[in-house]
């Protein structure tokens, strides 16, 4: 007995090491009885489902988040993700390789609806950011004695966007005439934004912007020849252009210029998400600096990231987000509402902030309508000077 044992186990281990250079996997369990040896013989178990996706640049930390990997892995996906502005992404030419596409918004899902228009496509909404103002408290007050602002809580203002447009379009308007001295004293009064040819944050202002000026009204074609006193005595295609022209040329991306304004170098306002700065207050509070405040524009632009599911597996992680308690709590550690839970109130209280201003708050006024789709992209390509 113990020779045969001997020589199955010599056979066994000569076995075993051919049928690993064949990269099977062998459960070798030894038995005695009957003088044989037993073996269990299984495959190797499938790795994770490769998944490729384009995201607005301002979310690819939160997909790139190690605990956001890994939440993806225990539910058997491998999510890698590019970046790039949103505009940009529905111009690309490889969405036929990608699994899911993350918009910043309706303004840049319309023209990939109309790319895709011989697909069914089921837009994911799960979660929402305001577009905000982020600036210092030296220039909000100064709005506040322009009457452009208004104080909510601590570093949080309103911005009456029809006031600060008529002080924007105002050649003659200075921030001294608001009591603001230093570097900005002598320029002129307007907030910048990214490139409106690239981005979806700057495309959504300007849909504010013609908003506001044609009188809290979507502006249709004709709109755009109208002169009314809500866009300062001109017609409503040159107000826009006016403002367009002011700010020049913008940021390829909203996390760039935010970035840009945490380095000192722009400002004095630039037109950013509200998450990038609660993400910022969490991650890297020392970024922000006492000074800042973040005013909300009156009317409230809240703008709402879009999952655009191009294939199964996309469709699999776009309701991984949705209903993951795990990934609904990481996104609120990036700032972004949840709906209308309290998962971002939660994770803001962990880092002791708490004054935020709540979305369904009345002080913070109704909201406003984007233009529709081909009106939108004709004030794009006549105003802002992009290539259809």
């Amino acid at each position: 007995m113990h020779i045969r044992s001997q020589r199955a186990e010599s056979w066994a281990a000569r076995y075993l090491q051919s049928r690993l250079t064949k990269r099977i996997t062998l459960t070798v369990v030894t038995a005695l009885f009957f003088g044989g040896v037993t073996w269990f013989v299984t495959e190797p178990p499938a790795g994770p489902e490769q998944v490729h996706a384009l995201v607005g640049t301002e979310k690819v930390a939160f997909f790139r988040d190690p605990r956001v990997q890994q939440v993806f892995l225990d539910n058997g996906k491998n999510v890698q993700v590019e970046g790039a502005g949103s505009r940009d992404i529905s111009r690309r030419t490889d969405l036929d390789k990608q699994d899911f596409l993350l918009l910043a918004g309706q303004t840049a899902l319309d023209p990939v609806q109309d790319r895709l228009s011989g697909r069914a496509l089921q837009p994911s909404m799960p979660w929402d950011s305001p577009l905000v103002v982020v600036t210092s408290k030296t220039i909000a007050d100064g709005l506040v004695a322009g009457q452009a602002a208004t104080p909510i809580s601590g570093r949080y203002y309103r911005l009456n966007l029809k006031v600060f447009l008529d002080l924007a379009l105002n050649k003659d308007k200075r921030w001294n005439h608001l009591g603001v001295n230093g570097d900005a004293a002598s320029k002129r009064i307007y907030a910048t934004t990214t490139d409106v040819c690239t981005s979806n944050s700057a495309g959504a202002f300007l849909g504010l912007v013609a908003y506001v000026l044609n009188n809290n009204s979507p502006p249709v074609d004709k709109d755009l020849g109208t002169v009314s006193a809500a866009s300062g005595g001109q017609p409503l295609h040159q107000a826009l252009q006016s403002y367009v022209d002011l700010q020049g040329q913008g940021q390829a991306s909203t996390k760039n210029i935010f970035d840009d304004y945490l380095n000192g170098i722009a400002g004095p306002l630039v037109v950013v998400y509200e998450h990038q700065f609660l993400e910022a207050s969490m991650h890297e509070p020392k970024s922000i600096r006492p000074d800042m405040a973040l005013l909300y524009f009156e009317p409230l632009a809240q703008i709402q990231p879009t999952f655009v599911a191009l294939s199964t597996r996309g469709e699999a992680v776009t309701r991984l987000i949705e209903d993951n308690e795990q990934l609904r709590n990481l996104a609120a550690e990036y700032g972004l509402h949840i709906g209308r839970t309290n998962h971002l109130a939660d994770q803001l209280a962990k880092h002791d902030i708490r004054d935020l201003p709540s979305l369904s708050d009345e002080s913070l006024g109704s909201g406003f309508s984007m233009p529709k789709n081909p009106v939108f992209e004709k004030m794009l390509t006549e105003i802002g000077g992009c290539r259809k």
